[in-house]
């Protein structure tokens, strides 16, 4: 910072010193005389003339303090400021704001080689800087205005020259939206240090006003650019059938018919064989580049069964791997708008088996709630395990073994490839590390207690569940966390390991109450939930959104569109998604079961591909004092020094006054 005074004239007030001076010079002297008449005024004498003289001294410190108040108030007058140095530069400064987004990326459609419109604004930039800093020894700053707009420079002169290029070269344009505010805001403050610079916008979108400071270079061109774009596409389940919703969007002058291909891949019935298929659409294009709008949105639905798509009328099928959506041959302005992918068509599977030596059909009839409540995003199947069969101890998410124990366990021990519900076991399982005693007979039906909060018993209240009678569990290992108590003791142990997940379950569902309230369904809904939740939330994005993900095993190994490759073991977790294009989350589990594969698709934000875009985005940056006026004004010190001034010389001079 630099100390400027706007106002030289000011500093005549400094005559008013002269004008003091001649004023002390011309100001009658007395001589003071002391008369004593009596013995004790002669001693008070005496006592005076031993004192230090103290009236001269004072009579310099205000002679001393009026000088300083002129000096002051002759500084107040030339209007002393501080400034940067830079804005003292008397020579040209320009503030380059390049905008970084996505529809940055677009360029001269049908020409091979064509340079987008961030290349060819760098371009100008490398040769304004050659007339800015080498000819008129300049001062030049870059703003990249991306997501997180920054300075690839600042306050770069002649001697920065191979640094600026440097910088501009590496700048690269993002797939995203920019912040154009915050990229204004930084021109501002810089503007607020340098007042008389100027500011160029560098961008392809219409914008208000933005100021007298403010320069806009529009780099679209509607008359070599166009752009047809699949804005958004999703899969959903019409009259049994899926039905291809694909939004896309027309951008500059485009006439005529395009072909969008549908291509699904992996498609079955349920019958174990895959099937791909590939459709076809024509889709009409009508945009006037000069009208107003320069647009067209229009949705494509497309069904399998389609035949004028290219379908048969019998192609119906319940899943899919995924689905492939593009316009082929565009050569258009953006070609990563060009095409998308759909995924999520193959629903979570949950199978479940039910064996028990005296069945019920109360766990038949809550996963049959279940199957109607998570139909959309999950396939729920139940097996029960008949009087004479032998149960299964592979290939089960989930396990039900109620009352007796079967002896296939003794042999090969519990599943470990999915969660074993053991409910009211009639004996304890060796390695199991939970022993029980007797059988306790209640004589009143006893309501339940919840121990420490879990995600299995978020939502049970535990005060409506009643028992008569349960067995009593003597102790148990570390490994299992009681979740539910009749007094003191414990009725349901949970152990979720990383080879191992058991829920034991101490009392029989047909001396409780339980089946008659709506907690044992939420119990089952959480069971589900908890121990499988759902990879992904959804299957679609924007580059720059965040995706919440869960895991139902140990870790989730995800692969970037570039190919990196990052693990994630603390759950549930958040991913931020930086890049265009597939991403693939693929589960480990601890049991032992196979590794599963789940993918989501990211895609340039939809109004990027609307290449001709006008913001209502406005800023008021002005050039000159307007802009400067945030500097630092010394008026108030200068005036608050003098003041101080002033009141130290009226306490000197109090003694006389009064």
């Amino acid at each position: 910072m630099v100390l400027i005074w706007l106002n030289l004239l000011g500093f005549l007030g400094l005559t008013g010193i002269a004008v003091l001076i001649l004023i002390y010079l011309l100001k009658p002297k007395y001589q003071q005389k002391f008369v004593s008449s009596t013995f004790v005024w002669q001693l008070a004498l005496r006592y005076r003339k031993k004192k230090i003289p103290i009236d001269p001294f004072r009579n310099i410190l205000v002679f001393l303090f009026q000088t300083l108040v002129l000096v002051l108030c002759s500084f107040i007058l030339a209007q002393p400021r501080l400034i940067s140095e830079s804005a003292l530069h008397t020579s040209e400064e320009e503030i380059v704001i390049l905008d970084a987004s996505a529809g940055m990326r677009a360029k001269f459609a049908g020409e091979k080689g064509a340079e987008t419109r961030f290349e060819r604004a760098v371009q100008d930039v490398k040769l304004k800087i050659n007339d800015l800093l080498i000819r008129d020894d300049g001062v030049i700053s870059v703003i990249l205005a991306d997501k997180a707009p920054h300075f690839l420079v600042e306050g770069a002169g002649r001697k920065d020259f191979s640094e600026v290029v440097s910088a501009l070269d590496g700048a690269v344009c993002s797939s995203g939206a920019a912040d154009m505010e915050t990229a204004l805001v930084l021109a501002q403050e810089k503007l607020f240090l340098s007042p008389s610079a100027k500011v160029t916008l560098y961008t392809g979108t219409q914008y208000g006003d933005l100021g007298g400071a403010v320069t806009v270079k529009n780099l679209a061109d509607p008359s070599r650019e166009w752009n047809i774009a699949v804005l958004n596409c999703s899969a959903a389940i019409e009259e049994n059938e899926f039905v291809f919703s694909v939004e896309v969007g027309a951008f500059g002058n485009i006439s005529g018919e395009r072909i969008l291909h549908v291509d699904i891949k992996g498609a079955q019935n349920g019958d174990g064989k895959k099937t791909d298929y590939a459709l076809r659409t024509a889709v009409g294009f009508e945009v006037d580049a000069n009208s107003a709008e320069k647009q067209l949105r229009k949705t494509v639905r497309v069904r399998a069964t389609d035949v004028a798509c290219g379908g048969k009328q019998d192609q119906y099928f319940s899943s899919f791997e995924e689905v492939s959506v593009y316009f082929s041959g565009l050569n258009d302005s953006i070609s990563d708008d060009d095409s998308a992918m759909i995924y999520g068509g193959e629903k979570d599977s949950v199978k479940i088996q039910y064996q028990s030596s005296d069945p019920n059909t109360y766990f038949y009839l809550g996963f049959h709630i279940l199957m109607d409540v998570m139909q959309r995003e999950r396939d729920l199947s139940f097996r029960q395990v008949y009087e004479g069969e032998t149960p299964e101890l592979n290939g089960f998410d989930y396990y039900i073994f109620e009352h007796n124990i079967p002896k296939e366990i003794e042999k090969s021990g519990l599943p470990r490839d999915g969660v074993v519900l053991l409910w009211d076991p009639d004996r304890e399982i060796e390695g199991l590390g939970v022993h029980f005693g007797e059988t306790v007979k209640l004589p009143a039906f006893t309501y339940l207690n919840s121990g420490a909060p879990h995600p299995l018993t978020q939502y049970l209240d535990a005060s409506r569940i009643g028992v008569s009678e349960y067995r009593k569990i003597t102790g148990y290992d570390e490994s299992f966390r009681p979740l539910l108590f009749c007094g003191e003791d414990p009725l349901l142990l949970v152990k979720d390991g990383e080879n191992e997940k058991i829920i034991l379950v101490a009392f029989s569902i047909n001396q409780s109450n339980l089946s008659f309230e709506r907690d044992f369904v939420t119990f089952l809904y959480d069971l589900i939930n908890y121990f499988m939740p759902r990879t992904l939330e959804k299957y679609a994005y924007e580059i720059g959104e965040s995706a919440n993900l869960s895991c139902k095993g140990t870790s989730l190994e995800a692969t970037l569109p570039d190919g990196s490759a990052q693990r994630i073991e603390e759950f549930p977790a958040r991913l931020e998604l930086l890049q265009t294009g597939t991403y693939t989350f693929r589960t480990r589990f601890g049991l032992e079961k196979p590794d599963e594969i789940r993918k989501l698709y990211v895609r340039i934000p939809q109004a990027e591909s609307g290449i001709f875009r006008v913001s209502d985005l406005k800023a008021a940056l002005e050039t000159g004092e307007a802009a400067g006026t945030d500097s630092r004004d010394l008026f108030f010190w200068f005036a608050a020094a003098a003041v101080a001034l002033l009141f130290a010389e009226w306490i000197l001079q109090f003694r006389d006054i009064v």
